[in-house]
């Protein structure tokens, strides 16, 4: 298939952008010589790490609400908790770190992207054609960026700008619930400390503290594995046909699925259950993970006729779980089960089931604890995440239909 060469001022997006424009890949190579004369601006290589304008990132935005969060948290639990001049100050003292680390992040939102990017690499580059000494790139490579994000080229404005806007709404969506998740967590820490201060021996207060703060270093670790294999599910469920995607996913591979384990049965964590209501978030992260899956599956379906679910290998292998007495909640959504194929009416009964199981798995979250929040939020924030990349990768699709003047006939 053929693939355009990239000249100065294409549009860019971004995995990790919060604004909603597009910016433009620019020349930092320190020799031009090859140029797309009818609009003399020079062709681009992979020597060129840089765009005009910094985007606004998701890395340091996050960090910035959430610590702003977490100190709101902190003087709001300590405003219903604290009986004395000592608790305001340590709660003061808490909260003003957590600003000044909050405004040191607030500075660095537009200043990620030059170091970032002067630090990351072009993948997918013409394997061998060179310009001014650097391999050429195409409508499909892609610029990985050492804070973490992704950029790629869109020939095509209008869809470049749809694609900006779509990223950055999700991107949006995941640190407001990282922010709340964190005004959740400082809320509830005076509480805890409050508890150790209270034991009745020094040794007590020693092994309060060590409990409390074992069981926010295990659950952080818990849910960066847990949101881990929820991405890798997530990727290795979704757009099966799209080779964007399938770039994308190379340029970021790490499965972390074979080396991490989550206990089949949440009660082995029993011991670790204090104020976080670690069992009950576990077993609530656990389910909206199988709905995560299972949507995607599902959304694979979607807008295929009678003739083409009859066909399709996913919508065979669907049938046979649920003949095997898998995925219950959805065999019983299905009013008419058609033991020979899944039809049309089966799958949009199966899709609203699944949706609605989602929506009842956070309500049930909120309803065994508000701390509950703290360990389901890490689970729907990747699932925006991720959903900033398909996002992306959707609409890298729809612009492979673009042409452009200079073509690679073996990108």
């Amino acid at each position: 298939m053929s693939s355009p060469y990239i000249p100065e001022k294409t549009k860019v997006v971004c995995t990790f952008q919060t604004d909603s424009a597009p910016k433009e890949l620019i020349v930092t190579r320190d020799r031009i010589s090859v140029i797309k004369t009818s609009e003399t601006v020079p062709l681009l290589t992979a020597g060129d790490l840089n765009i005009n304008e910094q985007f606004a990132c998701k890395s340091a935005a996050n960090a910035m609400a959430s610590f702003f969060a977490m100190a709101a948290g902190i003087l709001v639990g300590a405003a219903i908790i604290a009986s004395g001049p000592v608790g305001w100050v340590a709660a003061g003292v808490a909260a003003a770190a957590l600003v000044t680390a909050g405004t040191y992040h607030a500075t660095q939102i537009k200043h990620k992207c030059s170091p970032g990017l002067e630090s990351g690499q072009w993948n997918f580059a013409h394997h061998s054609v060179n310009i001014d000494g650097h391999q050429a790139i195409t409508q499909i490579s892609i610029l990985s960026c050492n804070e973490g994000g992704v950029l790629s080229p869109i020939l095509d404005p209008a869809l470049a700008s749809q694609a900006a806007s779509s990223i950055a709404s999700n991107n949006k969506k995941e640190i407001g619930i990282n922010a709340a998740a964190s005004f959740v967590t400082g809320a509830f820490l005076p509480y805890g400390i409050s508890g150790v201060a209270g034991a009745s021996t020094l040794g007590l207060k020693f092994l309060g503290g060590v409990k409390m703060t074992g069981g926010f270093v295990f659950g952080v670790a818990l849910m960066q594995g847990a949101t881990a294999i929820q991405s890798d599910i997530i990727r290795n469920n979704s757009l099966s046909e799209n080779t964007s995607y399938d770039r994308m996913n190379e340029v970021e591979s790490g499965p972390f699925t074979d080396n991490f384990y989550i206990p089949e049965n949440p009660s082995d964590l029993s011991d670790f259950n204090d104020l976080l209501s670690l069992q009950e978030a576990v077993k609530s992260g656990q389910l909206s993970v199988q709905n995560a899956e299972m949507q995607q599956r599902l959304n694979n379906l979607s807008g295929l006729s009678r003739q083409q679910l009859l066909r399709d290998s996913g919508a065979k292998a669907l049938l046979s779980e649920l003949k095997k007495g898998n995925h219950p909640q959805l065999r019983e959504a299905i009013t008419n089960f058609n033991n020979r194929r899944i039809n049309p009416t089966m799958r949009n009964q199966m899709t609203t089931a699944n949706r609605q199981a989602f929506h009842n798995n956070l309500k049930n979250a909120g309803r065994n604890s508000v701390t509950g929040l703290m360990y389901f939020a890490p689970f729907a924030a990747r699932y925006f995440s991720e959903e900033a990349r398909i996002t992306m990768a959707e609409f890298l699709a729809k612009d492979l239909g673009t042409t452009g003047d200079i073509v690679a006939t073996q990108p």
